[in-house]
């Protein structure tokens, strides 16, 4: 097992990482910048470098940094966590090249993975039916009407490769298309990237569900289960569930959920990927789904899983990193009872989600059954809340053997829970779980606009 794992992160999911390396035995390795000298992450490895100024780009996002604070502290391996460095195929070429293990998949896998006709590509050679998209670049207006007639209105278009932080743009028809092409174009190329752009056909109303895998070494890839994730907010994710509704009550819906996974699995070995990965797909209007993405990293909203198969993800991405076969006890998990996931941020929901910043006063969470709450908290008192990071406050999961009493109690700890003096978006995340789609299990990627709009 390695002896020292440099955590290449911030915040909860730093300090989720540290918990498994300790109890593996695993000696931790913080990394920090001006703004995050007295972070809870630090706080929770064994030692802890600073790297930068506050800018994410001179920080955390430095590929020379960070690999000069893991071979200054000795650091066998590195763990990218989610985010920040974890999809950037030239970071994790950096540490192979340094003789350090990147915990996840290979430098080639997640460069392939992020470029979505590639992934489009790779689902038709696994058998797996994708959103119909586009098999090369878009390269002008003409082009992507004829494939918008040829996939049925609307259509989506997006950055040909995933990561730019650009949003997707919807259109009904032509005017709008054109302006669709030219406001992603536009966005690419002030970022100072190619302007590769994707056409893709739009699901209305659809349902968006992921297949948390895992893949080692030795060939062996088994799916764990599958989360909904439809509650989105220009492309946030703000509550996640597992299971997915949208599986539950019928001998079809069962059949739908086997086949995702199966789905998910086949794809997964086709790409060639060894460790973690999670497998994002569409479900139409008729639950028939569809691949949309491939996200070879620890997946945010992973503790929805790991609570219903009482099992360690980041365990098994260390031990397959290592060379060894998924842990048994993973291989042999049966998910029971059911899970949500929230993230608590401090915005100002009427003033249209601005973040609000401060520096924390007070924190107060409230008490559940063992094994019903866990909380992953960023801030503690004393923390500054602010630019230049997200506004997250922690992330929430709840666990109960129901998905009612699952829901209930995620709806009294967000009335609960408080950090003074800081706004936060407990109140619309309570709106979100009592809106009535969201409580019977019938809701699709449309409810936070649906509530918005009253």
């Amino acid at each position: 097992m390695f002896k020292k794992v440099l955590i290449a992160n911030r915040a909860e999911v730093a300090s989720r990482i540290a918990r498994t390396c300790k109890r593996l035995g695993a000696e931790t390795v913080a990394i920090y910048s001006d703004a995050d000298q007295d972070g809870v992450h630090c706080q929770a490895c064994d030692e802890a470098v600073r790297i930068g100024p506050a800018e994410l780009e001179l920080s955390y996002l430095s590929v020379e940094a960070v690999i000069t604070a893991a071979t200054t502290t000795g650091a066998d391996a590195i763990h990218p966590g989610y985010g920040m460095l974890s999809e950037n195929p030239e970071f994790v070429a950096a540490v192979t090249a340094a003789g350090i293990a990147f915990i996840g998949p290979s430098a080639d896998v997640i460069a392939r993975l992020l470029d979505r006709i590639e992934t489009h590509a790779l689902a038709i050679a696994a058998g797996v039916r994708a959103v119909e998209g586009a098999t090369s670049p878009i390269t002008s207006l003409e082009e992507a009407v004829t494939l918008a007639e040829e996939f049925g209105w609307p259509v989506v278009v997006k950055t040909a490769r995933r990561g730019a932080g650009i949003p997707p743009c919807w259109a009904e028809d032509v005017a709008e298309l054109e302006v669709a092409l030219g406001k992603v174009r536009e966005a690419l190329l002030e970022r100072g990237l190619e302007p590769r752009l994707y056409l893709e056909r739009g699901l209305e109303r659809a349902r968006h569900v992921e297949v948390e895998v895992l893949a080692d070494a030795l060939g062996d890839v088994i799916a764990l289960g599958e989360r909904e994730v439809s509650v989105q907010r220009e492309g946030r994710h703000l509550v996640e569930e597992s299971p997915s509704p949208a599986f539950i009550g019928s001998e079809r819906a069962e059949r739908t959920r086997e086949a995702i996974c199966d789905a998910a699995c086949r794809v997964v070995k086709e790409a060639g990927l060894v460790g973690a990965c999670s497998v994002e797909f569409l479900l139409d209007t008729r639950g028939e789904a569809y691949l949309l993405a491939l996200r070879p990293r620890l997946q945010i909203a992973h503790g929805v899983t790991e609570v219903c198969a009482n099992i360690d993800i980041v365990e098994a991405q260390i031990a397959i990193a290592f060379g060894q076969p998924i842990p048994q006890d993973i291989v042999r998990a049966i998910p029971s009872g059911h899970a949500f996931e929230i993230r608590l941020t401090a915005e100002q929901v009427n003033k249209n989600f601005l973040p609000a910043t401060g520096v924390v006063q007070e924190v107060r969470w409230p008490n559940a059954p063992p094994g019903r709450l866990r909380i992953e908290a960023c801030v503690q008192p004393g923390s500054k809340v602010g630019p230049p990071y997200d506004p997250t406050l922690a992330k929430v999961i709840t666990f109960a053997p129901t998905r009612h009493a699952a829901l209930l109690l995620m709806d009294r700890v967000l009335a609960e829970s408080a950090v003074v003096p800081l706004p936060t978006n407990a109140a619309f995340l309570r709106r979100i779980l009592n809106h009535e789609a969201f409580r019977a299990g019938h809701y699709d990627t449309s409810v936070v606009e649906q509530l918005l709009k009253k």
